[in-house]
């Protein structure tokens, strides 16, 4: 190792001033090894040795404390208290502005700041609010919607892209470079463009619920195709070759073999199609004319409304839900084999056998 770490500084140095930093660097190097050995030399022969044995166990017990440093740096890396403080410090930052705003959820007065006293005003509020609950009810319906129709697109689509990937190359990279461009465009973009073509259809199509879907659907799906197509180029086709020798159609391989092997890549997808749906404001706020999602709702309030906290409160509390159960489900599922039998009571009556 330390052979090495001399070779990478002879080496650097010779690339440098044409040779003239090398050797500078090589008479330094000699003049302080003679510089050393007159030292040692001399503590040979100080005080009956003793300081040159001192120095002699002293090194040796560094370079022993260095070799083993370097091995176990790799493999029992602990960051300790920082290492700890900076995950804490991330925590922080992410769930403290989620933290405040549920907690001011509850606050009997309008301000964002001083906590008056607890009440759920606001959550009552959030009731009786019928153009809030219209424009949620518009935000749901339209991410649903839109996550389904690009959920089938997209995956159908992956699928066809991954099976004319290697006769149809160049092909297949122009699609997959044309479906990149509305994920790197910007959304201002998107939406004057979106906003222009429905514009051009006004005649047949105008602006509201139904323009807002298609927009929806359009920059949806290629989240969906990113999502799926890695994992259908990653599947076994023998699978899908030996379902049909079994007797099974194309479809029933398609439906019964690929799309369950399919399955988490496709629920990612799905699920990053409904958080950019439920999220989108300009391309929305562009081509839904009269149409209002919550996102648009907020934006054209004049003045802060606490009520907007009751509702990122239970919109939270919702997505916690959620991936809690999903969570428990999985482990659930983990704990079971491909019959159905617990893998804890197999486990058991193994041990049991024994």
């Amino acid at each position: 190792m330390f052979k090495e770490h001399k070779n990478k500084d002879l080496n650097s140095s010779e690339n440098l001033g044409g040779g003239r930093f090398h050797n500078f660097y090589m008479n330094i190097r000699k003049m302080v090894k003679k510089f050393k050995k007159k030292v040692l030399h001399s503590l040979k022969y100080c005080c009956g040795g003793c300081f040159y044995k001192f120095y002699m166990k002293i090194h040796k017990v560094l370079k022993k404390h260095h070799k083993n440093k370097v091995l176990n740096s790799s493999r029992n890396w602990d960051g300790g208290r920082l290492y700890k403080l900076y995950v804490l410090l991330i925590i922080i930052f992410f769930y403290a502005p989620i933290l405040s705003i549920m907690v001011f959820s509850f606050n009997s007065g309008r301000s964002a700041t001083n906590f008056e006293s607890f009440s759920f005003v606001w959550y009552q509020e959030l009731v009786q609010n019928d153009t809030l609950l219209d424009s949620l009810v518009v935000t749901i319906t339209i991410a649903l919607i839109a996550t389904i129709i690009s959920t089938i697109i997209g995956t159908l689509g992956a699928i066809g892209l991954a099976n004319i990937s290697k006769s149809h190359k160049v092909f297949t990279n122009f699609v997959l470079n044309v479906n990149n461009i509305p994920i790197v465009n910007p959304d201002i973009v998107t939406a004057v463009s979106l906003m222009v073509l429905f514009m051009a259809v006004s005649s047949v199509l105008s602006m509201g619920y139904i323009t807002m879907l298609l927009a929806h659907i359009a920059f949806c799906t290629p989240y969906v195709i990113i999502q799926v197509y890695p994992k259908v180029l990653r599947l076994d086709k023998n699978l899908i070759e030996a379902a049909m020798d079994l007797g099974a159609s194309r479809k029933q391989a398609v439906y019964k073999v690929m799309l369950p092997e399919l399955r988490p890549a496709i629920l990612s997808g799905a699920l990053m199609a409904f958080t950019m749906s439920f999220d989108d404001f300009i391309i929305s706020y562009f081509v839904g004319g009269q149409t209002q999602n919550i996102s648009i709702y907020i934006y054209s309030m004049k003045k802060f409304n606490p009520v907007v906290n009751a509702l990122s409160t239970i919109i939270f509390l919702v997505i916690v839900i959620v991936f809690v159960g999903i969570e428990f489900i999985r482990a659930r599922h983990s704990n079971y084999d491909d019959e159905g039998n617990s893998k804890r009571f197999i486990i058991f009556k193994e041990k049991e056998e024994i």
